[in-house]
């Protein structure tokens, strides 16, 4: 298909009343799975300082970066440059790995129910301990728990509106985060060659329901495809954080909304442009669910889609394993 640069991706306004805040979403998740806020509530300065403590961290030394592995098992601390891969985690194989580095870190408050749980793996993965350069960016640590306590929030916020969009209880969903710990992820894609890379991260969706995804200025590098299959800008629009859904929620409608396909390309170069692409830098925090939570089809859904099921129910950490399994290190 061919790709287009004009903006066909959704600014909803979170100012406005609920009743367009929930059109203009579920007409997005119908069509694209993806959609920019703005007046989403988290001040810039949190943003920003999130950021530059970030790109803080990935210009230190690589030995000092490495301090923070530990046991990456549990997708916690730092992910060395090309170690992982998303091709495999989509079923895809013989695709190179990823040209970026991560850092990642989860919730950061004491487990809130018996701690007897946390010796089950589907609760150790998610609540596992946090690892920081405290020693030599302790600013680090404080401008990314301010970012995901912010991010916490939202994310409440927004699967609300997709409560009432699905004709259920406001708090549906949000019942689900109880004993969850979302993750928060910092992509730092460093400068390279044109001609090196055609892709900076492959073509894939995200597993889990929701996604908020905040980038730097970068232009041309984020693309998604909607569902008629063409491919568009996903750019960074100031004032606003990218929100794209991801399979789970997918699976939870029926297929009825659409998770975001989406990919990180290397831009063509326009006349004028060095031969050197710059850095880029994201952050993506990713909703998860409680371990237990069961996932099965929205009644509305079910009664949209001719009464018919297309999925069995299933538990979010057998859902989450299964895919897992594929990756050397988990990206979520």
């Amino acid at each position: 298909m061919q790709n287009s640069r004009t903006p066909q991706i959704a600014i909803v306004d979170l100012s406005k009343d609920a009743q367009n805040i929930c059109s203009q979403i579920k007409e997005a998740c119908e069509t694209s799975g993806c959609f920019y806020i703005k007046n989403h509530g988290i001040p810039e300065e949190i943003i920003q300082n999130a950021f530059t403590q970030m790109n803080r961290f990935f210009a230190l030394p690589v030995e000092i970066k490495q301090k923070c592995i530990e046991d990456n098992r549990f997708g916690r601390g730092y992910t060395s440059f090309k170690s992982q891969n998303v091709g495999e985690l989509m079923g895809r194989k013989g695709e190179p790995n990823d040209p970026l580095e991560k850092f990642a870190m989860g919730n950061m408050d004491p487990f809130p129910s018996d701690e007897e749980k946390l010796l089950d793996d589907k609760y150790k993965s998610q609540w596992c301990p946090n690892v920081w350069p405290d020693q030599d960016l302790p600013e680090y640590r404080v401008a990314l728990e301010s970012y995901y306590r912010n991010c916490q929030g939202l994310a409440k916020r927004i699967l609300s509106f997709f409560a009432i969009i699905l004709q259920l209880p406001e708090d549906t969903f949000v019942k689900e985060l109880s004993l969850a710990s979302h993750s928060l992820k910092c992509n730092y894609y460093p400068a390279l060659e044109r001609g090196t890379h055609q892709i900076r991260i492959a073509e894939h969706t995200d597993l889990v329901p929701l996604t908020i995804l905040a980038q730097d200025e970068s232009k041309g590098g984020l693309r998604v495809r909607l569902k008629s299959g063409e491919w568009v800008d996903g750019d960074p629009i100031p004032g606003t954080l990218f929100i794209n859904i991801g399979d789970l929620m997918s699976r939870w409608t029926n297929d009825i909304w659409v998770a975001t396909v989406h990919k990180v390309i290397v831009p063509e170069k326009k006349e004028g442009e060095a031969q050197v692409i710059p850095a880029r830098s994201s952050i993506a925090f990713f909703v998860v669910l409680n371990p237990e939570s069961i996932i099965s089809c929205i009644p509305s859904c079910r009664e949209a889609s001719g009464g018919v099921d297309k999925y069995p129910p299933i538990h979010y950490s057998d859902w989450l394993s299964e895919r897992l399994q594929r990756m050397n290190h988990p990206p979520y």
